[in-house]
């Protein structure tokens, strides 16, 4: 299997290309959906007072503030709505785009939106069940805070901090367990249930590989705001006593178009890298690292072409030589003819001599 180092160097620029364009449409999406409820109630409260023009001034924008009232709490609700689904289609674009480099080694920019519509809903049904797991965990927490009187501030120090140990170690290893799900979705083509099992079982039979993932995943964050704040704030600041314009658009070059959408190519792959090398060997077993072989999760007649690096049989020379590919049946010891009437040691009979008539 090829280095992360490799595959990061040869599609980078690609990688970086998928995200930046999908993070546009997405934040196009975003800023229309926070626009439309407050353009459609404000038109509609115009309408209403415009009708009522026999009323007063002061009746008249109580009508308008009524209406825009409304449209505000409707854009509350869509925002809570909005976020996930764009996040969705982000998460399952990155994603799938970084699956093809390490699988196929053929990225192409259009994954990112192929992978992002395919994936969408169930990313977003997926999000809603890891959901609704840390709430039935929040609520048995907060069980187990009332009965050791945490909550009511009559347990000792000791319990106390027992309490937020146990919540780091519990909520932590909910985290690292369905961090890997919606790689298994898309690596896998596995249900939404399904993928959340498998994920959770990676955590728990290879816990110090995901730990370790998590750890390279949190030193690469660091990393990245520490850089962000040198390559970008501290430069912007220093243009700014020069020209407020050139630091703003400094800002936005390097804070938002060039350095996020790589930073994300780049956790994503390095996830995708260690599930791919570190981990699919638990769900595959007979995944060794590279190629392609049968998906226990996907129908038979749905399985991807086989890999042309990996032949069918291999060749042994010091086993038989009539050893047979697999799913061939072994050489029968019958002939499959009767014997040769002539074999090379006779002659062949006389032949009656040609003549013309």
């Amino acid at each position: 299997m090829q280095t992360f180092s490799s595959i990061f160097k040869r599609h980078g620029f690609k990688l970086w290309s998928g995200h930046l364009l999908g993070g546009i449409l997405a934040g196009i999406v975003f800023i229309v959906l926070l626009l439309f409820p407050l353009f459609l109630s404000g038109f509609f409260a115009g309408l209403t007072a415009a009708a009522n023009s026999e009323l007063g001034l002061k009746q008249q924008m109580e009508q308008i503030y009524a209406g825009v009232g409304v449209g505000i709490v409707f854009l509350i609700v869509l925002i809570y709505v909005s976020i996930p689904l764009i996040s969705a289609f982000y998460h399952a674009g990155s994603i799938g785009m970084a699956v093809e480099a390490v699988s196929t080694d053929r990225p192409r920019i259009g994954h990112f939106f192929n992978y992002g519509f395919r994936y969408l809903f169930k990313i977003f049904a997926y999000y809603l069940l890891v959901g609704l797991m840390f709430i039935a965990l929040g609520i048995v927490f907060l069980i187990f805070l009332a009965v050791t009187g945490v909550i009511d501030d009559t347990a000792s120090g000791f319990m106390i901090f027992l309490s937020i140990l146990l919540a780091i170690i519990v909520f932590g290893f909910a985290a690292l367990g369905v961090s890997y799900g919606p790689i298994i979705m898309i690596t896998e083509q596995a249900k939404i249930i399904q993928s959340l099992k498998l994920s959770i079982q990676l955590a728990r039979k290879s816990f110090g590989k995901v730990f370790k993932t998590a750890i390279l995943l949190l030193l690469s964050i660091i990393a990245y705001v520490i850089f962000q704040v040198l390559a970008t704030v501290l430069p912007a600041m220093a243009l700014k006593d020069t020209s407020e314009v050139l630091a703003v658009l400094y800002f936005l070059l390097f804070g938002y178009i060039i350095f996020p959408p790589l930073y994300q190519a780049h956790l994503s792959l390095l996830m995708v890298y260690r599930y791919h090398k570190y981990l699919r060997h638990q769900i595959r077993p007979n995944y060794s690292g590279g190629g392609q072989d049968r998906n226990p999760y996907v129908h038979l007649n749905h399985q991807p072409y086989p890999n042309v690096q990996q032949p069918p049989f291999s060749f042994q020379p010091n086993q038989p030589f009539n050893q047979q590919p697999n799913g061939f049946p072994p050489p029968s010891n019958q002939p499959t003819f009767g014997p040769n009437p002539y074999p090379p040691q006779q002659p062949f009979p006389p032949q009656q001599p040609f003549s013309r008539r």
